[in-house]
């Protein structure tokens, strides 16, 4: 379901994300400021999707390049789109991140709402190869959906998360698919797991930055 999911999400996927994601805004000005702690020069984009986030990245970092991986036809075309402006420092690669292996070491990798697609042992290895990607000092940012272990915490935030999407006018079915994907679909962790697999990968003091409702930021630095 994921790729037939996000193939019809990139039509209009500004105002949807926003309709889903109650503080989107706030978590993706927060991942970018990470990012650009460390002014990294060669970034890679997990999941670019339809560009937008990229494209804020390429604006706050004018002498950075980025490749980023999207295995989503609709949302490739759509990127390419988007990110024309800035096409000379950007390369979109229509592949799975399983599949990827960057030709030089990386300053930065980041993610925005897209690992949890990915089952936990197949991600486990791929942080740990993230980690091989980087170059010394270099960073990793992953905001993402999460779970909390007690049911009714849970619970009460996917409530108001679909609250939310219905006062912002969010249409019924895509409530319903989306809310249905990720009971039955995806593989969010918990944010202590999230910095303890980090940790198992090689990454050095991972730490949350940012946190709300059922999403999270993340932030971690490869061991010297």
């Amino acid at each position: 379901m994921s790729e037939g999911y996000y193939a019809k999400l990139s039509a209009g996927y500004a105002e949807t994300i926003r309709q889903l994601v109650p503080a989107y805004d706030d978590m993706t000005e927060t991942l970018v400021s990470m990012l650009a702690l460390s002014s990294p020069q060669m970034i890679l984009d997990i999941g670019p999707g339809a560009g937008n986030l990229t494209h804020r990245v390429l604006h706050r970092l004018p002498r950075a390049r980025l490749i980023g991986v999207e295995t989503c036809d609709e949302m490739v075309a759509e990127a390419n789109r988007v990110l024309a402006d800035v096409s000379d420092r950007c390369e979109i690669r229509h592949m799975d991140i399983l599949d990827f292996q960057p030709s030089h070491p990386l300053d930065a990798v980041y993610s925005n709402l897209v690992l949890h697609n990915i089952p936990s042992a197949e991600k486990r290895r791929l942080l740990k190869r993230i980690d091989g990607w980087l170059a010394p000092a270099g960073v990793f940012v992953w905001g993402d959906l999460i779970r909390y272990n007690e049911p009714d915490v849970q619970a009460h935030f996917v409530a108001e998360r679909i609250a939310y999407a219905r006062a912002s006018g969010c249409e019924e079915r895509l409530v319903r698919q989306s809310f249905g994907k990720e009971e039955t679909e995806d593989h969010p962790w918990t944010v202590v797991e999230m910095l303890a697999e980090l940790k198992s990968a090689g990454f050095a003091d991972p730490q949350c930055v940012w946190c709300h409702d059922t999403f999270a930021i993340v932030l971690a630095t490869k061991a010297s």
